[in-house]
């Protein structure tokens, strides 16, 4: 865009953008403002006395929004998206996550490498320390790749430790991983991660962060990036984690936006169980022993995944495993039958029936029925 370019010339994204790369002005007053001038356009063509009127809005940032000059960089923000394949997806777009505009501060946009999932599929976030035990990688492992095979997203913040852990055993049990960043998407953050990230994006999961391009990645950008990881997801899994460690900061803000969170309990004498002992101790968190009590848990998704979900597809069109199949078919031969009727006719322990229903419930396969029974949906 050059400097005689008119407003009129740009785009709503752009607008977007821009605002969000004006120093100091954060998704709550760009709200304010869009609010106070009708949209976005209407920011960019106020006077500049006007928009100081604003609360929390100042000479410097007025400055900022009338010289149009965070329109320029918007601009080539855009551009370099386009020539390395990065989505950029706005509030407005039906592609953005419906759990991140639930919380008060979602961004005004964000930016995506590879391919965001449905948002109709449940998404669970895992966190944890950056130094976990052994004890704590298999743990991380377990309970993502037993979320992945039911077609859950896992999501979390491609750290050492715990996060890599998650995503690893994720793509290895052929599921969707989502990595949330502190920094820009022309850079991967720790580097020895760059070629996971590489086939996070390969599998068919994605990179995405609300920061623009050379955006380094400072301590200060990971709690913000904390609020996505918790806000993207129904759930939040802690399964290491000290006193004072991002994890912890995930986890209350996954309590304070109204999300699920559990903890994995650990030995009161080791550092990184201290993080999860208080969040249960404080009632932030829900103990946990095992996935299955994640799932149970969260029953109540499978009536609010039901009544809003907008891709109703045939079962033809899913993909189900050998087990999933053995179900569906029992199910359509004598159903609606209870869990104790499943495992006689397709002799799947029940231990595993209840978490292969609910992915089956999920992804609207089938559904539950008076007295505690399963019916394939029609």
């Amino acid at each position: 865009m050059s400097s005689t370019t008119t407003l009129t010339e740009t785009t709503e994204v752009q607008r977007l953008i821009a605002l969000t790369m004006i120093d100091k002005v954060g998704p709550k007053t760009s709200r304010s403002l869009i609010q106070h001038f009708g949209g976005v356009d209407g920011v960019f063509m106020a006077k500049k006395q006007h928009l100081e009127r604003i609360p929390y809005v100042g000479h410097k940032i007025a400055n900022a929004i009338t010289s149009k000059q965070c329109l320029l960089a918007a601009e080539q923000e855009i551009e370099y998206a386009q020539r390395h394949k990065i989505k950029i997806v706005s509030w407005e777009d039906e592609r953005y996550p419906r759990k991140l505009k639930e919380i008060d501060d979602s961004p005004l946009v964000f930016y995506c490498a590879g391919d965001l999932p449905s948002t109709d599929r449940p998404h669970i976030a895992i966190v944890g320390t950056r130094m976990p035990s052994a004890y704590g990688r298999k743990v991380a492992a377990e309970f993502a790749s037993y979320f992945a095979r039911l077609g859950i997203v896992v999501v979390s913040g491609l750290a050492f430790g715990i996060d890599m852990e998650a995503h690893v055993a994720t793509m290895t049990s052929g599921g969707c991983t989502m990595a949330v960043l502190g920094h820009g998407l022309d850079q991967v953050y720790p580097r020895e991660h760059t070629l996971k990230a590489s086939e996070i994006v390969g599998s068919g999961g994605a990179l995405i962060t609300e920061f623009p391009f050379k955006t380094q990645p400072e301590a200060f950008n990971f709690p913000a990036r904390n609020r996505i990881i918790s806000g993207l997801c129904d759930a939040v899994v802690v399964v290491e984690a000290t006193e004072k460690g991002g994890a912890l900061i995930t986890a209350k803000m996954a309590f304070e936006q109204n999300r699920e969170v559990f903890a994995v309990p650990g030995n009161i004498g080791v550092s990184t169980s201290l993080g999860c002992n208080r969040l249960i101790r404080d009632h932030i968190a829900k103990l946990t022993c095992g996935p299955q009590d994640v799932l149970d848990s969260l029953q109540y998704l499978l009536k609010y995944k039901t009544d809003n979900t907008h891709d109703r597809r045939p079962r033809a069109s899913h993909q189900l495993s050998e087990r999933e199949q053995l179900i569906v078919d029992a199910l359509i031969g004598a159903g609606p039958l209870d869990v104790d009727q499943l495992e006689s006719a397709t002799r799947i322990p029940s231990i595993d029936m209840r978490g292969i229903l609910l992915g089956l419930e999920f992804r609207n396969i089938v559904e539950s029925a008076p007295g505690n029974k399963y019916v394939v949906e029609g």
